[in-house]
């Protein structure tokens, strides 16, 4: 995974997913909700994930684990600032 950039990633996963902005014409746009609700919920999952590196960790004598602890509580608590 570390020969490959976020960008790299960012484009393969859009490909998959499909277009999710509507245009205006039906057939498209129902294809394109249904890309939405995907796109959705494949970041709830992510979301979920980092939350659970926070969620098992947090307590952890550990250094690499309270940094991974640190940093994801840090990244769920600024993602508004994110968006």
């Amino acid at each position: 995974m570390n020969n490959m950039n976020i960008e790299t990633i960012y484009l393969v996963v859009d490909k998959l997913l499909g277009e999710i902005n509507p245009i205006g014409e039906s057939t498209l746009d129902r294809e394109r909700f249904e890309n939405l609700k995907l796109r959705c919920e494949l970041i709830t999952k992510l979301l979920v994930s980092v939350d659970a590196v926070w969620l098992t960790n947090k307590g952890s004598a550990e250094y690499s684990r309270k940094r991974a602890a640190r940093y994801a509580d840090n990244y769920i608590k600024n993602l508004n600032s994110e968006v």
